[in-house]
């Protein structure tokens, strides 16, 4: 994964209320003990011991404990868009992250050679399995180039994304924001994309009616599609089709 750490800190609190900070990397804070909340952006989350919760770069974010706790915090650089962090809090962690969190902070307390790479080894191994706890099923979808080429070959039949979401193994709406960072299309964009530019080949091509074409590439309506097209080329399919670009190509 390559990840980087920034800073790391510990604090022990005493009605804590920090006031609200961002930073420019991630961070992952760990609840040792105490309750209260964490407020990340404009959510709040409640916190208990062995709970942990992930922040965004950037993203506005405070902690507050009632009475006394201890809390560990790991900021540090992140950039694998095939598992993206997401922000929020999770629980019963201490099974799996707690002995990582301390080997970390245990490497920058003696500092013994490389104790910096070992770190960071250890920073790389805490994602994992903190990917791993929020997202048990991940690896089934860590190839989206299935789902993109799924809807390259069925465009022109009904597509059903919760569908597409569960054979990916992510949740509908974890499965629409990686694909759109992978591809830059969300998966319904990416299907009205490829409609349309098959849509504009046969416009150019062949004789087919507006309305055929419509159905073939998997519109529900002319109206649909005409409307669709439009905003995409700024012609409606009827123009489009009767400019002389295409005339000339259907007479080649």
């Amino acid at each position: 994964m390559a990840s980087k750490i920034i800073f790391l800190n510990q604090h022990d609190t005493k009605r804590n209320l920090f006031k609200p900070h961002r930073h420019t990397c991630y961070e992952i804070v760990y609840f040792l003990t105490g309750s209260g909340q964490t407020i990340i952006d404009t959510n709040r989350y409640p916190v208990s011991e062995n709970s942990y919760c992930l922040i965004a770069p950037d993203t506005p974010h405070l902690e507050c404990i009632e009475g006394y706790g201890e809390i560990l915090f790991i900021g540090f650089e992140y950039n694998n868009p095939d598992y993206p962090l997401t922000e929020g809090v999770y629980h019963n962690a201490e099974i799996t992250l707690l002995p990582l969190f301390q080997d970390i902070f245990r490497e920058y307390k003696e500092q013994k050679p490389n104790y910096e790479t070992a770190a960071h080894a250890l920073l790389d191994l805490l994602l994992v399995r903190t990917l791993r706890h929020a997202y048990p099923s991940a690896d089934k979808g860590k190839d989206l180039h299935y789902i993109k080429s799924y809807i390259e070959q069925h465009f022109d039949q009904k597509i059903s994304f919760k569908e597409l979401a569960s054979i990916s193994g992510y949740s509908s709406d974890h499965f629409r924001h990686i694909f759109k960072q992978k591809f830059g299309f969300s998966p319904q964009e990416y299907l009205i994309y490829i409609r349309l530019e098959n849509a504009r080949l046969l416009l150019e091509s062949t004789e087919l009616s507006c309305t055929d074409i419509a159905y073939c590439c998997g519109f529900s309506t002319a109206a649909q599609f005409s409307s669709m097209f439009r905003k995409k080329y700024d012609f409606s399919p009827s123009e489009f089709k009767n400019t002389d670009f295409c005339k000339n190509i259907r007479d080649l």
